[in-house]
């Protein structure tokens, strides 16, 4: 998905994007509301655009499906794996099983997440999942051809 906005921060190879509000808005949730359009933060910015730039910016709305997903799911399926282990071993042994199961579940819930959080972040890092400035459409406050700084309004000598 495509959008066109205005930088509006910049920060090493990192900008924020004002984008106008389309129909897709409503459903993709890739950006935060911001008045009447919709601000997009943490654009890899590859090709030097600077505050005022008008640029067009891709991204993949399923991306950040795919990574709260992988954030979500193995935690709460080591939560549950880890309950019936702890339930099954607690009535093996003749102790309290749900106490048992408890503690599996914690366990189970602590070793995916511990697991699963740099992998998270390694994708996180992937261009993929990261939306991008793909073009400058053109650039605020410097000219695009060269000529006096009074945009040609000096007089003749």
């Amino acid at each position: 998905m495509s959008e066109t906005g205005t930088v509006v921060a910049r920060q090493d190879r990192m900008v924020d994007v004002r984008l106008t509000a389309t129909e897709g808005c409503a459903h993709c949730g890739a950006c935060a509301p911001d008045d009447d359009a919709m601000m997009m933060t943490g654009v890899v910015d590859r090709l030097g655009a600077a505050v005022g730039d008008i640029v067009t910016v891709d991204f993949d709305p399923a991306a950040r499906g795919r990574l709260t997903a992988l954030a979500y799911v193995p935690p709460v399926a080591g939560l549950i794996l880890g309950y019936v282990a702890g339930f099954l071993l607690g009535r093996l042994l003749g102790a309290d099983a749900d106490a048992i199961g408890a503690i599996g579940a914690l366990a189970g819930g602590v070793v995916l997440l511990a697991t699963v959080r740099p992998a998270a972040a390694a994708l996180a890092s992937r261009s993929g999942y990261r939306p991008q400035v793909r073009a400058i459409i053109s650039r605020s406050g410097r000219p695009s051809r060269p000529g006096p700084p009074d945009g040609g309004q000096s007089e003749p000598e």
